[in-house]
């Protein structure tokens, strides 16, 4: 079953706003108002006191009745930021099959839009994209993502780039047997003769699926992540031409 993943979409960095009171203060031009020219204060003794802008914000924060915590508000945004909902892999390699054998059609590159063996290489570059994107992604610290965890206290497990990889690799697996494995190709098998059937004659031609092939498939995967690791200055394509189903 695929994994349902939170975290920060396209692996975009949470950074804080920008936001400067003292100088939106400046920006709007009020006059000062001094406690001695209020009716309240005008017959209080002076007293000289000065408070820092880190004590003003503090005192703003979690003194003054009614006002906003800003630190607690950032660390609520950057939790919000760091858990959307995300696609999981299964569904991206779904929706990236389609989109890379579209394109390839419109290129003119697909010879056959039903070959098993282009459908089956659109789904290892999907794989292969996604693998690149989550190393590259815990590479350089912007990458966040959660999985949900009822053991924890905020109901989410933070995942190291290797949880990660592993929940792809499992995604994939699930995918490619799904796709091309002994069941689907019996329920083709098994369509195809019911349309035939209904026709009265051979009408219709099952999509021809190898035994072998999501055993091929996760082979060519395996082959991919061992170049990847063992050559990381070469692009995906280059790997992925070198790699056979």
């Amino acid at each position: 079953m695929s994994v349902n993943l939170f975290g920060n979409i396209d692996g975009v960095k949470y950074e804080p706003f920008k936001i400067d009171l003292f100088e939106m203060a400046k920006k709007q031009n009020n006059p000062r108002i001094q406690l001695k020219d209020t009716e309240w204060g005008k017959d209080l003794p002076n007293v000289k006191l000065e408070i820092s802008e880190e004590g003003l914000r503090a005192l703003h924060g979690s003194r003054l009745k009614g006002s906003v915590d800003l630190e607690e508000m950032e660390k609520e945004n950057e939790w919000i930021h760091d858990h959307q909902p995300i696609d999981s892999f299964y569904f991206k390699i779904r929706s990236m099959e389609t989109a890379y054998l579209e394109k390839k059609e419109n290129s003119g590159e697909l010879q056959s839009k039903h070959s098993v063996i282009e459908k089956g290489k659109s789904i290892l570059k999907g794989f292969a994209v996604l693998h690149d994107e989550v190393v590259r992604g815990y590479d350089t610290g912007y990458r966040v993502r959660f999985v949900a965890d009822e053991s924890s206290e905020d109901g989410y497990k933070k995942l190291s780039k290797e949880d990660e990889l592993q929940i792809l690799q499992n995604d994939f697996k699930e995918f490619i047997e799904r796709r091309f494995g002994i069941d689907r190709q019996r329920e083709n098998e098994n369509v195809a003769e019911a349309i035939n059937r209904f026709r009265g004659h051979k009408y219709y031609e099952p999509e021809k699926i190898p035994v072998d092939f999501a055993d091929r498939m996760w082979k060519a995967a395996s082959s991919f992540i061992k170049e990847y690791e063992k050559y990381p200055e070469r692009s995906i394509d280059d790997i992925l031409e070198s790699i056979s189903i």
